[in-house]
């Protein structure tokens, strides 16, 4: 008997060793994987807060640098004075909240250091760092600043489990999109106001179509023959006994009732259509000179005042009353006759009608262009810049 139990005890020992270092090896092993995984949810976290320290920090510059653009104009606009370095006073207003040394409030609350500290102020479950220096602006695209800044940012969590830091140099632009060009207030003694509105079509002015043609006209345009419109140009197939329409464009060589066509145009109604529904431009001119049907966004384009990429004077330039033009990346605009007329201003007639252009002590005339506005005019170099130069009159 003693014999058996002892036996027992044996086997009792022989199966509890390997289970208790089994119980003691998991229960290590669960502590590790509850270790690691409580670090890894923490990292996590404070990489997801950085990047939204980031992320703020990046829309307060944008903010900031908006501001400092209004106040910026605004000065220029008030006093009647250029600014003397358009680059170094948007860096100070957006550093020192201050213009020429002196308070602006429009930079009240909207530095960068307030706008740091109003980010790290946010209650968070971290400790946040967030420092910024070495502010550089610069011409993006002549309608655009860059505003490059030093970023330094430092997360961990109070458990001291973890902590995440970045040193990055960050670009961030700033449009001057919507704010006005103190170009046409200087120019005209205050009484004429210009927003910056950029152009939105993809193209300027395109030759869709040629064939046979009669006149010239200009009209928004339909593809349906069945109801006679005279204010509108027809695009079909065969125009062979058309009559009530403005003017007609047809790929057969049918000839219409009406003076203003074009016919033989192959592919008309494929090719307009595609502009049409591209552009979302409706009006379509036809050439006689060039035997052709046009699409000419730019007319809109001259008469609501829009702003193009060129290779015009910036809009750092501009709050310095620099406009000699030739940067690449440079921006440009046309003045429109009727509103300088409007206000009893001398027109210089055969001047060329971009704005920082005519407004210059240089003369440069410009050409009338066929279907654009009587008033219109344009200098032969800047008319190949908009395909514009077979419709330039001589």
């Amino acid at each position: 008997m003693v014999m058996k139990a002892q036996i027992y005890s044996l086997i009792v020992v022989l199966i509890v060793i390997p289970l208790f270092m089994f119980i003691s090896l998991y229960i290590r092993s669960a502590q590790t994987i509850k270790s690691g995984g409580l670090e890894k949810i923490v990292a996590d976290q404070e990489y997801l807060m950085m990047k939204n320290i980031e992320d703020d920090f990046s829309r307060a510059v944008e903010i900031s640098g908006k501001r400092a653009i209004l106040a910026a104009i605004n000065d220029v606009i008030n006093r009647g004075a250029y600014l003397e370095n358009s680059t170094l006073s948007i860096t100070e207003m957006m550093i020192n909240g201050t213009l020429h040394g002196n308070l602006s409030f429009i930079m009240i609350d909207n530095t960068l250091d307030e706008w740091k500290n109003n980010i790290l102020e946010i209650s968070t479950e971290f400790y946040t760092y967030l420092s910024c220096h070495d502010l550089v602006i610069e011409n993006h695209n002549g309608i655009k600043i860059k505003a490059t800044v030093n970023m330094s940012i430092n997360v961990s969590d109070n458990l001291n489990i973890s902590e995440i830091s970045k040193n990055i140099r960050k670009d961030i632009l700033v449009s001057f999109d919507g704010f006005e060009d103190p170009l046409f207030p200087m120019e005209t003694l205050g009484f004429l106001e210009r927003k910056i509105d950029i152009y939105p079509y993809t193209f300027y002015a395109k030759k869709i179509v040629t064939g046979t043609s009669s006149g010239n006209c200009s009209g928004p345009v339909t593809f349906d023959n069945t109801t006679a419109d005279p204010e509108k140009i027809l695009v079909t197939y065969d125009a062979s006994g058309i009559s009530g329409y403005m003017g007609v464009i047809a790929e057969t060589g049918g000839i219409p009732s009406a003076s203003c066509y074009v016919i033989g145009a192959t592919d008309a109604v494929s090719e307009i259509s595609s502009v049409v529904n591209q552009t979302g431009y409706q009006t379509i001119y036809i050439d006689s000179v060039t035997s052709a049907a046009w699409s000419l966004p730019i007319k809109e384009g001259i008469e609501n005042g829009y702003y193009y990429y060129s290779n015009g004077p910036t809009m750092l330039e501009r709050l310095e009353g620099n406009f000699s033009g030739g940067n690449p990346n440079g921006t440009e605009t046309f003045v429109i006759i009727p509103d300088l007329q409007a206000l009893g201003m001398e027109i210089k007639d055969q001047q060329t009608r971009i704005a920082y252009l005519y407004f210059s002590s240089q003369s440069l005339n410009g050409q009338q262009v066929r279907g654009l506005p009587e008033w219109f005019r344009i200098d032969s170099e800047h008319a190949d810049n908009y395909n514009l130069t077979e419709l330039l009159m001589s």
